[in-house]
């Protein structure tokens, strides 16, 4: 149980990739008590055939999200929190995310970083300098759902 490691500062590269083994569903990977957790590593979460992960909840103090982190899981909502800096390529490819609202304080979405799932509408809430916001090669390639029209760049200024 991770809510309970209230002195985690990082989750480490491939921490919890499950390769083989018994199958593992987890309906909630709650890290919101990690008030401390900064990273989550490359492939920490990554999705198999032996683990899947249906919801996440993330402490505010989070700044980044690594390489192929939590792909390839069936992750239906995600609530990005208010220090988030950096979500890196194919973070969450692969999963079920129909509504995405990427705040104010994300500057780097990583190629394929919301690839491949089910996005129906991406909100961009405007950034303090717009030049250091950073897009990698389609951050939401492969969603049929998803038009142009659907991604809206908030402007709250």
């Amino acid at each position: 149980d991770l809510s309970k490691a209230i002195y985690l500062e990082s989750i480490g590269d491939k921490s919890f990739k499950k390769t083989s083994g018994v199958s593992l569903t987890l309906d909630m990977l709650d890290l919101s008590n990690n008030a401390l957790l900064k990273k989550i590593g490359n492939y920490a979460f990554q999705g198999s055939n032996y683990l899947k992960i249906n919801n996440v909840k993330f402490p505010n103090s989070l700044e980044e999200i690594g390489d192929y982190a939590f792909k390839n899981n069936n992750i239906k909502e995600l609530n990005i929190p208010s220090k988030l800096k950096r979500i890196q390529q194919e973070a969450f490819y692969g999963n079920s995310i129909e509504r995405l609202v990427i705040p104010t304080n994300v500057m780097t979405l990583g190629s394929k970083a919301f690839g491949n799932n089910k996005l129906v509408t991406v909100t961009i809430e405007s950034k303090e300098n717009e030049n250091d916001f950073v897009l990698f090669n389609n951050p939401f390639a492969e969603n049929s759902n998803l038009s142009n029209g659907s991604i809206i760049w908030k402007n709250s200024k």
